[in-house]
């Protein structure tokens, strides 16, 4: 029986240099077969689930933990695992020590309290976009509003259930993303893993190359990849632009996506937010935090005022913007209602302008047909003129 499972072998027949200290014989078993596990294929999230899932999202929390899957390309560990001084949503983070041009997140493998642990051996830096970056003001404002500027050190925290400002675990994330399949009323379970897919066939199908998803999904080994190709900074920052927004994908109808359930703040709470949390950088940490709550660190705080400083620039310039469309808006009104303006149905203007020319085409056509009728008479009376004459 033995010898129909494994291959018999022994000493004899190694060489001198394998054979050791011990000259003895030993006999040695290997398997003849081998079971291969059967591999479960998972399939990537569409655009309409991760699209229909962030809609039934109820707090701006939930929006930001489906779009750090579906729109950055994290597991669920690893966006569990972020500290708030991870987060550099600047144009230039130089002042929190970072070189790194643009609004990104740095990815490390560390030991947290919730859990939480990245499958990347190695840290990397991943770049994010403006909707990435909105989703995130948002949830900074809602965060404050509900636990002040203390709190957890790490991103993704409790606001509503449990205790309250305690970090966020990888279960939760993989449950909320249960509840959002079913709420959302999908054929399918979407898991967050699907998400990840998601974002690297995304990158993929925007044009982006081989090393590019590596890079970004923080993957060192990928399959039929040179794992030594390093990319350019400014090729994964172009990787991550070139993929399209649901306002490309789906129209304008994704202005309701980033605040359908209306801000909870006013957009100058912005001075109250900066001088409050800048308050509470300087304040020493005299208190405990809560049971399941990490205390907050200086470099949190010192990444909380970087991020609310560029976020009131943002709002600024929104501001301005808004104020320059309302001002071009009231002018046109104020053109149409004097009558001064063109016509509201520009479609009609056309197509009068059409027959118009097709009305004129045609006098032309019998104004010719006249003069030639004209100039026939005329000389028609000339000739009878010179016959009378000569009679």
């Amino acid at each position: 029986m033995l010898g129909q499972l494994y291959e018999l072998g022994d000493s004899r027949d190694l060489p001198v240099e394998a054979e050791g200290e011990d000259s003895g014989l030993f006999y040695r078993l290997r398997a003849r077969h081998r079971l291969q596990e059967p591999e479960s294929e998972v399939d990537r999230a569409s655009d309409e689930e991760i699209v229909g899932m962030f809609m039934e999202c109820r707090c701006a929390r939930d929006r930001l933990v489906v779009l750090l899957l579906g729109r950055v390309g994290l597991g669920r560990g690893q966006a569990a695992g972020i500290h708030r001084y991870d987060c550099h949503m600047l144009a230039d983070s130089r002042a929190l020590g970072c070189d790194y041009k643009g609004p990104h997140v740095h990815v490390r493998r560390r030991e947290n309290a919730n859990g939480a642990w990245s499958k990347s051996r190695e840290s990397w830096i991943q770049p994010v976009d403006f909707l990435v970056v909105q989703a995130y003001d948002q949830y900074a404002d809602e965060r404050f509003t509900l636990l002040g500027a203390g709190g957890s050190d790490f991103l993704l925290v409790n606001l509503f259930r449990g205790v309250l400002g305690a970090p966020m675990t990888p279960e939760a994330i993989y449950e909320l993303f249960e509840r959002l399949t079913r709420r959302a009323g999908l054929s399918r379970k979407v898991g967050p893993h699907m998400a990840r897919r998601a974002f690297g066939s995304h990158v993929s199908d925007a044009g982006g190359k081989l090393d590019e998803a590596q890079a970004l999904l923080g993957q060192k080994h990928p399959e039929s990849a040179r794992p030594y190709v390093i990319p350019d900074r400014a090729r994964l920052r172009e990787a991550v632009d070139r993929v399209p927004s649901p306002r490309e994908l789906y129209g304008r109808g994704e202005l309701a996506l980033m605040a359908r359930d209306g801000p909870r703040f006013s957009v100058w709470a912005g001075p109250t937010l900066l001088a409050l949390v800048h308050a509470a950088e300087l304040e020493p940490a005299d208190r405990e935090p809560a049971s399941g709550a990490s205390a907050v660190s200086r470099a949190s705080l010192q990444a909380d005022l970087a991020n609310a400083q560029a976020r009131t620039v943002r709002l600024s310039a929104r501001i301005q913007q808004l104020e320059k469309r309302l001002s071009q808006e009231l002018g046109e009104q104020a053109w149409r209602d004097s009558g001064l303006g063109a016509p509201t149905d520009i479609e009609e203007l056309k197509r009068t302008i059409m027959r118009l020319e097709q009305r004129t085409v045609e006098l032309t056509e019998a104004l010719e047909g006249s003069q030639a009728d004209l100039a026939a008479a005329r000389e028609a009376n000339r000739e009878l003129t010179r016959t009378l004459n000569h009679s």
